[in-house]
């Protein structure tokens, strides 16, 4: 009868902390640091090209006002809590939607993206069909890797820290214009900053969801004045350079007679 008791009493005892451990576990997981919030701008956002440079669009990140310093590395900051379900497709939402009961750090990663808005137009940087042209900019992504400080791409952010006051600029892309590039002004409406993180649902399903992190035009604007732009000039034929050269010799030696004189 006593061993009876007893065995009630140890049992009662690990299911309080039992309770207890999965009350702390909860706790825990909800005092994990909140998801950062960071700040996104062009680094140079206007500036002039010609119709034969190769433009690369640098991307500066730094934390929004009131934010800690903080590591980049995903696992330092994201929480089951913090996503929303995750699709069991290549698409988002997919067929099926389900909760995260794990995350694949190893595929986890940053990604940038870019656009021009809901009306792309021949002017825009970016086009979301990329149909080969010899009129229009060709996209090169670049990711990074190579450990080069001046070179950083979307894959080198996990290794670093942001303080208070510091930015860090990475290269994503590089437009490569067409043979037959016209002049004109070019643009690009918008650019983001995301997680793009893959787990496993409670069912041992592989999914993936998107989290947001900042952007260089926050959807709360009704309209964004923070556009990359590019005001691209032709370059002058040979004939037209000659022209000029030509021209400039006869000026110079005005000049110079005169100074003679």
């Amino acid at each position: 009868m006593r061993s009876t008791a007893l065995e009630r009493q140890l049992m009662r005892t690990l299911r309080r902390a039992l309770t207890l451990g999965m009350a702390l576990g909860s706790v825990a997981m909800t005092a994990q640091a909140a998801l950062p919030r960071f700040q996104l701008d062009w680094v140079q956002a206007h500036g002039t090209a010609t119709t034969r440079d190769t433009i690369d669009v640098m991307l500066r990140l730094s934390l929004a006002p009131g934010q800690a310093a903080t590591s980049l590395d995903p696992r330092s900051f994201l929480a089951l809590t913090d996503l929303p379900k995750g699709s069991t497709s290549n698409t988002v939402p997919g067929p099926e939607m389900l909760s995260f009961a794990s995350v694949d750090w190893d595929r986890t990663s940053y990604s940038t993206n870019l656009g021009c808005g809901s009306s792309e137009s021949a002017t825009c940087f970016y086009s979301s069909s990329q149909t080969p042209s010899t009129s229009s900019y060709s996209t090169l992504w670049h990711w990074g890797g190579s450990n080069d400080p001046q070179r950083l791409g979307i894959r080198d952010l996990s290794r670093h820290t942001l303080g208070v006051g510091e930015h860090l600029d990475y290269l994503r892309f590089s437009f490569v214009p067409g043979a037959e590039q016209p002049a004109g002004d070019y643009y690009l409406e918008r650019s983001q900053i995301r997680l793009h993180v893959y787990g496993q649902s409670a069912s041992g399903q592989d999914i993936w969801t998107v989290v947001g992190l900042g952007t260089t035009c926050p959807i709360t604007s009704p309209s964004c004045d923070t556009r990359f732009t590019r005001s691209v000039s032709a370059v002058p034929e040979p004939a037209s350079l000659a022209l000029m050269s030509a021209g400039l010799l006869l000026v110079l030696s005005g000049a110079r007679r005169r100074a003679r004189s």
